[in-house]
């Protein structure tokens, strides 16, 4: 699409304007977007959402040796790094501990938590609760509580068998 001032460059910029209970919106390429005085605004968001994201991504772990690679696409860690995409489905287990520090940074968790077919509820629902007793019990040892950690330890043995 064309922009709707110079009608020369490619729009990139949409402009939605209300005044009076009146809609306007027009499309606007980069150049005419400064010059009518909205360029600013989008790229201070553009740029800090870009700041956000290198935020989220420069607390990763130092450089990995590149002598590490993946098996079927041959990504390196800082490959992934410096482009902030995986390569394949294999850099998961190739990579597994770098990037379940970086999901768990991004998400707040790194196991899934959302929906689950029905015949797998009461299965995911053990195997969630097993990992938050299993928590539990080592927080109680290490807080030297070993006659609840020994009750606990019982517990998560009956729901194992």
């Amino acid at each position: 699409m064309l922009c709707e001032n110079c009608k020369t460059r490619e729009a990139t910029t949409h402009v939605k304007n209300r005044v009076n209970s009146k809609y306007s919106e027009y499309m606007l390429c980069d150049e005419c977007a400064r010059e009518l005085g909205f360029s600013s605004f989008v790229s201070d968001i553009h740029s800090d959402v870009a700041t956000f994201f290198d935020s989220l991504f420069s607390y990763a772990l130092p450089a990995r040796s590149s002598a590490v690679k993946c098996r079927k696409c041959g990504a390196t860690y800082n490959d992934i790094l410096e482009q902030r995409k995986i390569g394949c489905d294999e850099c998961y287990d190739t990579f597994s501990s770098e990037l379940s520090k970086i999901i768990k940074r991004v998400h707040g968790n790194s196991s899934y938590t959302g929906k689950v077919p029905k015949e797998f509820e009461a299965q995911v629902k053990k195997e969630n609760e097993l990992k938050k007793m299993k928590e539990e019990l080592d927080e109680l040892v290490e807080k030297q509580a070993y006659e609840k950690a020994a009750e606990l330890r019982d517990r998560i043995k009956e729901l194992e068998a």
